[in-house]
């Protein structure tokens, strides 16, 4: 019959199973503060460099916002960042950056939608871009970066995460289980020290050599033990010590009655009385020899004889 989970192994087990619980939704809330922290500050990156441009539109100096935009875009190689003002006289784009139509705030440009798929500036693994555009005189200043950069560090998170919660949840269910195991140890020497209290060994004892819960009821155990131990002694000594004391009297009234048995002017009602009050006298005898032999077994000052007999 398989052996049932103990309770030492349920409470670990459950233990180890809130951990987790716990563990995962602390990874997934601080996986999700984390990426929308990543993507704000992505935004506020994007509205940043919009805004630098067009405070150099503002002044009206186009060579100015030429050069800028030119430096900007030398500067992102591998069109990782977007940049490109729209003439609100002319409609003419400058920059890297090719739309359909200006626009302002934020938005996210889709690569074979809003911006031309191939396009010579534009990132090879790109998907999408967040874009940020700003209205000024002159016209719509447009600043765009690869969303890669949030999707890499996202999976940097998760992966990251995702490996100190397994190694964290391991070490839980792993001490958990070393725990439950050691005290279920503990709990089974306990039983084997009883079972062997009550199959007579009564020197027995658990001595737990902990400091917690068990160990302090292992203590209490083997205090108990110790007073029944003291008591089941002082019992068997009382026993031994009435049956030896009464043998001398049993021995004594028996020679006085024994004769009066054997006379012959003793009428013949009184002699049965008499022998069977021998034959009580030589039972009670008996048994108390048997108390004295037991305890002589029982303390060791004797050694055991072994005899064949006959159980028929």
């Amino acid at each position: 019959m398989k052996r049932p989970l103990s309770w030492s192994m349920r409470f670990a087990l459950a233990l180890s199973a809130v951990f987790a619980i716990g563990t995962l939704s602390a990874g997934g809330l601080s996986y999700l503060f984390l990426s929308r922290e990543m993507s704000q500050r992505f935004l506020a990156d994007v509205r940043s460099s919009a805004e630098s441009l067009a405070r150099i539109a503002s002044t009206g100096d186009r060579t100015d916002l030429d050069e800028e935009i030119r430096a900007q875009v030398r500067s992102s190689r591998n069109g990782a960042s977007l940049f490109a003002f729209v003439d609100a006289a002319s409609g003419q784009t400058t920059g890297s950056l090719r739309l359909s139509a200006p626009f302002e705030g934020a938005r996210r440009l889709l690569v074979g939608r809003d911006i031309p798929a191939g396009a010579p500036k534009q990132a090879d693994s790109a998907e999408a871009y967040l874009a940020f555009g700003i209205r000024t005189e002159p016209g719509w200043v447009i600043a765009a970066r690869d969303e890669a950069w949030v999707s890499e560090n996202g999976e940097i998170l998760v992966q990251t995460t995702a490996s100190s919660l397994a190694l964290a949840m391991v070490l839980s269910i792993g001490l958990a289980l070393i725990i439950a195991r050691r005290n279920e140890r503990r709990i089974d020497r306990m039983d084997r020290v009883l079972d062997e209290v009550g199959a007579g060994r009564m020197h027995r004892r658990i001595g737990d050599g902990g400091n917690d819960d068990i160990a302090d009821l292992a203590a209490r155990v083997d205090q108990m033990l110790d007073r029944l131990e003291t008591g089941v002694e002082a019992i068997r000594q009382v026993s031994t010590d009435v049956a030896h004391d009464l043998r001398a009297p049993l021995a004594r009234l028996r020679m006085r009655l024994e004769p009066q048995a054997l006379s012959g002017t003793l009428p013949a009602d009184a002699r049965r009385e008499i022998g069977s009050a021998l034959m009580d006298i030589d039972a009670i005898s008996a048994t108390f020899d048997a108390i004295l032999r037991l305890a002589r077994l029982q303390s060791g000052t004797v050694g055991r004889r072994h005899d064949p007999v006959d159980l028929v």
